[in-house]
């Protein structure tokens, strides 16, 4: 195993597990294999054919793995888009994999583990031209930032910690009302 991710995390270590999803350190170079190249490509824009997007040299990568098998690959960095946070800013399912909602389980097994580690923010980088991506993020409870943290070409979505109990909260919420009493003459 070699130590090839920003965090430290060695190759194939696993770095998250649960909802029937693995996420397992991988080296940005795995992302360049047929099926996987394709996924990144459709996550720019379904029928896309030019390159995919760089990783960014800080990326960390994980292959997503369900039942042993590859289904998808994960990119989150750091910092990004401020010094609390993390953004997930790739997430890409291969097309044989699609319809299991593996997406949608990598993306709570991350958010998980990011919150025990101590992030503050969760943000997802979703490129303009992927509407299945820009609704699927939106439907895993993430609003649109406008404007957003970094113009880059990207819809940035941040998550909504009302709707999930395991992220902190930017503010707690206000104690309800008193409700008056009724007094009896």
């Amino acid at each position: 195993m070699t130590d090839d991710t920003a965090s430290g995390t060695p190759s194939g270590t696993v770095w998250a597990r649960g909802e029937g999803v693995v996420l397992r350190a991988a080296k940005a170079a795995l992302f360049d294999g047929p099926a996987i190249r394709q996924a990144l490509l459709d996550s720019i824009e379904r029928g896309y054919s030019g390159d995919p997007e760089q990783l960014s040299a800080t990326a960390e990568c994980f292959l997503i793995e369900s039942a042993g098998e590859v289904v998808g690959v994960l990119g989150i960095e750091r910092g990004r888009p401020d010094s609390d946070a993390v953004a997930v800013t790739t997430l890409a399912i291969i097309r044989k994999s699609r319809g299991h909602a593996y997406a949608a389980r990598a993306l709570l097994v991350t958010e998980r583990r990011l919150v025990r580690e101590g992030a503050r923010a969760l943000w997802v980088r979703v490129p303009r031209g992927n509407g299945h991506g820009l609704y699927f993020v939106f439907r895993c409870g993430y609003a649109p930032v406008t404007p957003p943290p970094i113009e880059d070409g990207a819809t940035w979505f941040r998550r909504n910690p009302a709707l999930v109990p395991h992220l902190p909260a930017s503010t707690p919420p206000a104690p309800p009302a008193p409700r008056p009493r009724r007094v009896d003459a």
